[in-house]
């Protein structure tokens, strides 16, 4: 206990109504409630206990400072003050820490060589099959019953200069949602958004509409990632900026990427973004309930060949029809 050296910590006047409530304790002696405060520290737990009423002074040290309290009003100063610590521990809301699974080199290298090899099998008419013409997306088929299309023409590019842009930005998109999904669920919810992008488009485009290559998926990856990092981040309710910046960011690259181009199916780019948006959203949701890494590779893994294979045995089988 000390006897009271108290000022008030607002203007540095003698705080009346402290001296007053001391004054009326048994032994006119202050206790301490806080000790070794920093001027922060200070001003904090003052404003605590001016918010629930009670009076204080403050003793002046060298560099430090405590408050005080009169003997009648303890134990409601340090229930309050406890609990402003606990709650402060816990403020601002920080961002649950990432475990990331490993890159999946081996399923990136597959994506490569897929998109290289079904290109060198159209350019050369492997097997001396039209590949171009019994893949791509073709809005009057697709809406009459050639669903598989829309997965097939993932596989299927214009060009080179068509090639190269998709494997390099589906490479380093899938780069980040490996690690962050697992490979396996990564490449499935590309896969199965590329194709709910594709299958939006033939039924929202004009008759006749005809489209090709990998960026609608390229784009789903783009907005799994946006998206499922918006969730993950939603606590961090102190600093809109770290949660809004991945939407941000990928509008930005969805504008830079997506939007030009004489050829450009603007609206298969933004079709895949947006499935990809709705993708990411469902896997942010559920990311607790998912499966390890490990088994969600292999599970989901064996889906993309699996579909891969369905769509294109479709294709060719109709082919010789």
């Amino acid at each position: 206990m000390l006897h009271l050296l108290a000022v008030s910590p607002n203007d540095g006047s003698a705080n009346d109504a402290f001296e007053e409530s001391l004054a009326d304790s048994p032994t006119g002696e202050a206790v301490i409630v806080r000790h070794g405060l920093s001027k922060q520290q200070l001003r904090e737990f003052s404003l605590v206990l001016d918010a629930m009423g009670i009076d204080y002074g403050v003793v002046h040290a060298p560099r430090t400072a405590a408050l005080v309290v009169a003997p009648a009003d303890v134990m409601r100063a340090l229930e309050h003050l406890d609990s402003y610590e606990r709650d402060a521990a816990h403020w601002p809301p920080r961002e649950a820490p990432l475990t990331l699974a490993p890159v999946g080199w081996g399923s990136l290298a597959a994506y490569v060589l897929v998109l290289v090899g079904f290109h060198l099998a159209q350019i050369r008419h492997a097997a001396g099959i039209d590949w171009t013409a019994r893949g791509m997306t073709d809005a009057n088929l697709i809406t009459g019953g050639a669903w598989w299309r829309a997965t097939t023409a993932l596989c299927l590019h214009a060009d080179v200069e068509h090639l190269v842009g998709n494997v390099i930005f589906g490479a380093i998109f899938a780069l980040f949602a490996t690690q962050l999904l697992g490979s396996g669920l990564a490449w499935c919810a590309t896969l199965l958004a590329g194709t709910a992008g594709n299958l939006l488009n033939a039924v929202l485009a004009a008759d006749g509409h005809r489209s090709l290559g990998a960026s609608t998926a390229v784009f789903s990856t783009l907005g799994i990632l946006v998206a499922y990092q918006w969730v993950r981040r939603r606590e961090l309710e102190d600093n809109p900026l770290r949660r809004w910046g991945p939407p941000v960011m990928g509008l930005g690259l969805l504008n830079m990427l997506g939007t030009s181009g004489e050829r450009t199916d603007i609206m298969a780019h933004i079709l895949g973004w947006g499935t990809g948006i709705v993708a990411g959203l469902i896997l942010g949701a559920a990311r607790d309930r998912l499966p390890p890494p490990r088994p969600a590779r292999i599970l989901f893994g064996l889906v993309v060949p699996l579909v891969l294979g369905l769509c294109w045995w479709l294709a060719l089988r109709r082919a010789q029809a």
